[in-house]
């Protein structure tokens, strides 16, 4: 059995702190591991995005088995979210 449960990462390269964002995107799968093992499930992607609503932490897209996180805040788009915040399931 592979020890990849997240194919891909994709993150916004044109906010501050871009390579930051991908290791958090990183962190993110790291943590959420556990839990992907035990349940055979493989995510193609996971990404970084930032919605129009601000209420809204994150999405799957069905049609292509992708999460989205949000990792920047809303109004200083140079501060992450906090970690619990992004580990939104």
């Amino acid at each position: 059995m592979t020890d990849v449960y997240v194919n891909s990462f994709t993150h916004l390269k044109d906010r501050h702190r871009a390579d930051d964002a991908l290791k958090l995107l990183q962190r993110i799968a790291s943590l959420v591991k556990p839990i992907m093992r035990k349940r055979g499930w493989v995510l193609p992607v996971l990404a970084e995005f930032f919605p129009d609503n601000p209420n809204l932490l994150g999405e799957f897209d069905i049609s292509c088995s992708s999460y989205y996180s949000l990792l920047h805040t809303f109004g200083r788009h140079n501060v992450f979210v906090e970690l619990t915040g992004s580990l939104v399931l």
